[in-house]
């Protein structure tokens, strides 16, 4: 009876010897698996880190080109607004001035500020002259002198602001 006592403690204890070094076999293969999926992993991301900062990079230097690109197309766009200004608001004038009405001088000065010297016989055409500017949208922010009257005509200043 002790003879098989101890042979069934021995098959036991080989049993549990056995089992754990099945387990920890196992076990040791899993940390290795496990560690090979660490190392891959941080080696992507190292990848995602390198190409983020490339695409952030790029990024900028795309940005910089495009805020060069609309400073350029603006710069462009005042000078030619700013170079067929007057042209154009003789234009304009020409077809809007009422009879009577005569231009003694248009200037521009700086800008998009214009003053135009207008004189005529009576009050209500400068008036007229006034109203059709800015009705029509030829200037902007329109401002008059006073008209002073000499031999029968009235001189009249007119500043404005162009709309281009």
């Amino acid at each position: 009876m002790l003879l098989r006592g101890t042979a069934g403690i021995c098959l036991v204890i080989a049993f549990y010897i056995g089992m754990t070094e099945f387990i920890s076999n196992q076990l040791n293969k899993k940390i290795d698996e496990t560690e090979d999926v660490i190392i891959d992993t941080q080696k992507q991301i190292s990848k995602i880190t390198d190409y983020s900062k490339l695409v952030d990079s790029r990024t900028t230097q795309y940005q910089d080109m495009v805020t060069a690109l609309d400073e350029a197309s603006s710069k462009i766009s005042d000078d030619y607004s700013s170079k067929n200004a007057i042209p154009n608001l003789l234009n304009k004038i020409m077809y809007k001035i009422p009879k009577g009405v005569q231009l003694l001088s248009i200037s521009n000065q700086s800008g998009k500020s214009v003053t135009i010297t207008a004189r005529a016989k009576e009050y209500d055409q400068l008036g007229y002259f006034k109203a059709v500017l800015e009705e029509e949208g030829i200037l902007f922010n329109i401002s008059t002198t006073r008209g002073e009257k000499q031999n029968d005509l009235i001189n009249v200043t007119i500043t404005g602001e162009l709309p281009y």
